[in-house]
């Protein structure tokens, strides 16, 4: 396929630059209120269960993550073809769509849950883990992954549509009751089965609300089997086999880590090792949220054919992705292990610093990844994700007896720089057949730069007048740094028009609590 340009202009033109930064916006919002749930209520539940309790639900939730490998790449292209079609007005073949992945997920969901109901008893002596709740919570989060798999198709639409303004507020009122509910179970004194069953009953509210919204978002709804296409299941088979590669590696690479260092280390280490990795993963959260809003973008643009406008996009979002996370990086480099040491314990903080390497270069180039899989292009990224997770089970194997979860944290990292930092990069750039030093250059020199700027000056307050012993130095801390990073980047990594827009919605915002008061 040639992407040469067709059709000229700038990404950012008038309703699309809003619809989209709308979109990201309310994305940013959900995972905001996720982060600061997770950060006010993980230290809590830890020391309510205990290091080896929360391994073992970390654990639980590491093994079900696996069930969504038999989702095949059916939820990407049920979101890239359900944009396809509604961009070209052709809602016959949208109701096509979400009714085969419907019919398909329905069908796996059943084979799953019969499997995890008679598989979960036994899973404990495979796993060495000898905790008496084990099969229950296998059991009772297996239900809840079984029932997403089937309503996973209406959360595909609703992104698809591009309507994360709705996605994000049904998980931001969830999410923020599941926290409070949690905290009450554990101060009343309940455990694991009952955390298990919080998350069961919230995730189905979740599903339900997104099943009500998508109806109301798109009337011409049909749900019936006979609408089910033989073609359509062909047409979304053929581009979910290289996502559905993608996906294998991807669980791979972010489960396999704790079920091995359980398979070498004693259990309290898997908690050493997730917690650090959720903190990051809560940050990586709003870049494949932002990922997930530029791959309905680059449906459209495709099905459109607008290829200037595409690589536009794609240089924005992964800049815009590289400065909000550096912001994070120049940070926990800095302060990371002061703050996890306060927050929790310093055993948590050992392996922070090595991954931030890995992560900071990987999410700053995720969008590239969702721009190739909704261009239909992802089949080099499938195998090097390939590549990186055959790669990162062999250096797991040899380094966890030996070195640790410090040697696993180097293994992990690195290969994520590699492959999801720089082949990533070099793959898009290819495809889009742009210079890879001037796609680097648009990307990374403003918000390297501030970066750094930000790390020199963090390094002399730590060394200084605010070494982090204690909340209030790291919060006064972080807002230092948040607010000139913030400034800077606003004035020098924004495109004016984005600049403008933010300003005018702010504006606006404003003027409406005004009116209201």
């Amino acid at each position: 396929m040639s992407v040469s340009p067709q059709v000229p202009g700038p990404w950012a033109q008038g309703g699309r630059t809003a619809r989209f930064l709308h979109n990201v916006l309310w994305i940013w919002m959900s995972v905001l209120v996720n982060f600061a749930s997770g950060f006010l209520v993980m230290p809590y539940i830890i020391h309510g269960i205990g290091d080896d309790n929360y391994g073992v639900w970390a654990l639980v939730l590491s093994l079900i993550e696996y069930y969504w490998l038999l989702d095949f790449g059916f939820r990407s292209a049920t979101l890239k073809y359900a944009a396809h079609y509604y961009a070209l007005g052709e809602n016959q073949q949208v109701n096509r769509v979400l009714n085969t992945g419907l019919l398909y997920s329905s069908v796996v969901a059943v084979a799953m849950l019969g499997v995890t109901w008679l598989a979960a008893p036994h899973l404990g002596g495979l796993f060495k883990i000898s905790h008496p709740e084990f099969p229950r919570l296998v059991q009772i989060v297996g239900v809840s992954w079984s029932l997403g798999m089937v309503f996973n198709a209406f959360g595909a639409g609703l992104e698809g549509f591009q309507r994360y303004d709705i996605t994000s507020r049904i998980w931001i009122v969830v999410s923020g009751l599941r926290s409070l509910v949690l905290v009450a179970l554990v101060k009343l004194g309940y455990g694991l089965t009952q955390m298990a069953l919080v998350l069961l009953i919230t995730q189905l509210a979740i599903y339900v609300m997104t099943y009500v919204r998508f109806q109301q978002v798109f009337p011409p709804l049909r749900i019936s089997p006979a609408l089910a296409s033989i073609e359509r299941l062909r047409e979304m088979a053929v581009f979910g086999f290289h996502t559905f590669t993608a996906t294998v590696a991807f669980r791979i690479l972010n489960q396999s880590t704790p079920l091995l260092i359980a398979a070498f280390l004693p259990i309290r280490f898997v908690s050493y090792y997730v917690v650090p990795l959720r903190v990051l993963d809560s940050a990586s959260n709003a870049i494949g949220q932002f990922g997930m809003v530029t791959g309905s973008n680059t449906a459209e643009l495709a099905a459109k054919r607008e290829w200037t406008t595409l690589t536009d996009l794609s240089v924005y979002a992964n800049r815009y992705c590289a400065a909000l996370y550096l912001a994070l990086s120049v940070f926990l480099l800095a302060y990371g292990t002061p703050l996890l040491t306060i927050w929790i314990r310093p055993e948590y903080a050992q392996v922070l610093p090595v991954l931030l390497l890995g992560a900071t270069a990987a999410n700053s180039q995720y969008n590239s990844a969702c721009v190739l899989t909704n261009m239909a292009r992802q089949k080099w990224y499938a195998r090097g994700l390939v590549a990186e997770a055959v790669l990162n089970l062999a250096g797991m194997w040899y380094v966890l007896p030996r070195f640790g979860i410090l040697g696993a944290a180097w293994v992990a990292s690195g290969l994520m720089f590699l492959n999801r930092g720089v082949f990533v990069a070099w793959l898009l750039c290819h495809v889009l057949k742009i210079p890879l030093a001037s796609f680097a250059g648009r990307v990374y020199a403003a918000p390297v730069g501030i970066a750094a700027l930000v790390l020199a000056l963090l390094e002399g307050l730590r060394h200084g007048p605010l070494p982090g012993v204690n909340w209030p130095q790291l919060i006064l801390a972080g807002a230092i740094a948040f607010s000139i990073y913030g400034a800077l980047a606003f004035f020098l990594v924004l495109r004016p028009v984005h600049r403008q827009f933010l300003l005018t919605r702010t504006r606006e915002i404003g003027g409406d609590i005004m009116m209201r008061w």
